[in-house]
């Protein structure tokens, strides 16, 4: 005798109870029984896209909700849940068609508004964007999230004091909006103003998308008052549960364990303070990723590594890496730099020979890794292979992982491809040696070949990140360095034509 079928009501009911208990995974469950006995059901389709989304499955949401919109294309709803889905994996030109979409359904629906507006930032549509997020302030005056939406907006045109008044309103409207706070410390920053810059920044630990990024949990509970500019207190998940250091207690006779808390470039940058804090008579344990492992081996001061998820052995204090400058009060004035703090193999595989004899030898790099900024930071690789034309230049690809399709242009362009032997961030650091001068985006490698001081060309978007400030083709992070900035938005063709015409006076 056959099973009697499932009630649907219910199971959709304990579907929708189990979510809302948080136990999204048995939700998901319930509601893949669902469409497997009704596989029409729409509303089905789209809570399991939900789930999913709010799990962090982006590609199974993904899914779910095209299922949605494929049996219900008129459900604005559904567009926007597919849309959101879609923006977290970076499809945007396809989340941006379902918001506009919803909105030639439902014409006023706030939701999908503001997420075409975000999506657009992305995208680099920054006024259609901000005549979005207008339009939705006009209705809506208080709401803070819009507030720091177009300040966000604005900040991406360039548009530094404007952006710093939205930010003001949204704290107006709520005053503990961490996100915005690190923004607004990012505008100073950029502004050159690091004094008050830079506390603000410290805000980022308050930040879900931060705090939820780090590696490590944090043992036991922590403090849950107000978070001072130098703490991760308020929150359940830091990395260690010693004290962070803040800057203001003697680290002498002390361990102090560092955590590159941010990306691989950033490692870089401000791996530079081990040495002064080694010499304060501080013992300076290093947790970084593995790529970074053997290239920070070199660096003088470090006592010993440890790789990420492994136990540290004890210590006193902790420090991010990133808050080392707010911790030390670092200005534009104070960058440390006592020469090249990272040390190339002595024996570094060699490189392929250049076309001719005396050829300069230029390492390329086009894309940059995966930070929100990756899009606005990557330039075309069209454009530098105009470099390929130039007499009496071999270039060699330092490009991690390029596309086939990529592959294929650096063959045909006669660029020679470094990437099968760029294992870390030692190998990358083997190769940049051996070059004349690296071109790069402003990415992992630029700051290693900094850090290395070999000459290298950093290529900016219009709007830079804030430790380059602005109107300046120099910096003190990198003396070896020169800066080549977009004049507007997107304009890598300039770039690259002052970059030729540089390389032939």
């Amino acid at each position: 005798m056959a099973s009697p079928r499932p009630d649907v009501d219910t199971l959709q009911s304990q579907a929708i109870a189990l979510a809302r208990q948080g136990n999204l995974r048995e939700a998901i469950a319930r509601w893949q029984q669902l469409v497997r006995i009704d596989p029409q059901g729409a509303a089905s389709w789209n809570n399991l896209a939900i789930a999913h989304y709010k799990l962090g499955s982006y590609g199974d949401a993904i899914a779910a909700g095209q299922q949605a919109v494929a049996i219900d294309p008129n459900h604005a709803g559904y567009r926007v849940n597919l849309g959101a889905a879609l923006k977290k994996l970076d499809a945007l030109e396809e989340a941006v068609e379902h918001y506009r979409h919803a909105l030639a359904l439902e014409r006023d629906r706030p939701d999908a508004r503001r997420n075409l507006a975000n999506a657009l930032e992305k995208l680099g549509e920054v006024i259609e964007a901000e005549t979005l997020l207008r339009g939705l302030l006009d209705t809506d005056p208080t709401n803070a999230e819009l507030h720091h939406a177009l300040g966000n907006v604005l900040w991406e045109q360039g548009r530094y004091e404007d952006a710093i008044v939205c930010y003001r309103h949204a704290l107006t409207h709520r005053p503990h909006f961490p996100e915005v706070r690190t923004n607004r410390g990012m505008v100073l920053l950029t502004l050159g103003d690091w004094q008050r810059g830079l506390p603000e920044y410290e805000q980022r630990w308050q930040c879900v998308e931060i705090v939820g990024s780090m590696q490590r949990p944090r043992q036991g509970q922590t403090d849950p008052g107000q978070p001072s500019p130098l703490s991760t207190k308020g929150w359940e998940m830091q990395p260690y549960p010693q004290p962070m250091w803040d800057g203001q207690r003697a680290i002498a006779g002390r361990t102090l364990l560092l955590y590159a808390d941010m990306g691989l470039g950033d490692a870089i940058n401000f791996v530079r303070y081990v040495t002064p804090l080694a010499d304060r008579g501080a013992r300076i344990l290093l947790d970084c990723p593995a790529p970074l492992e053997r290239i920070f081996a070199t660096v003088s001061g470090i006592d010993r590594i440890i790789r990420r998820q492994d136990s540290p052995p004890p210590f006193d204090d902790w420090c991010p890496l990133m808050t080392l400058p707010a911790a030390l009060g670092t200005t534009p004035d104070t960058i440390p730099w006592t020469g090249p703090y990272l040390q190339a193999p002595r024996s570094p595989q060699p490189l392929p020979p250049p076309h001719r004899d005396r050829d300069r030898r230029i390492g390329i790099v086009w894309a940059s890794g995966k930070s929100a900024s990756r899009r606005k930071r990557t330039c075309p690789l069209e454009q530098l292979l105009r470099l390929s034309k130039l007499r009496n230049v071999t270039l060699y690809s330092l490009q991690k992982d390029p596309t086939p399709q990529e592959t294929r242009a650096l063959g045909a362009a006669g660029v020679l491809d470094l990437n099968p032997r760029l294992g870390d961030l030692m190998d990358t650091a083997g190769a940049i040696a051996q070059l004349d001068l690296v071109v790069t985006v402003d990415t992992a490698v630029a700051h290693l070949a900094g850090a290395l001081g070999k000459p290298v060309w950093i290529l900016l978007p219009h709007v830079p990140d804030w430790r380059w400030l602005l109107n300046r083709d120099r910096t003190a992070w990198y003396p070896s360095a020169r800066l080549w900035r977009q004049p507007h938005l997107g304009g890598w063709s300039r770039v690259i034509t002052q970059v030729i015409d540089s390389l032939c006076p």
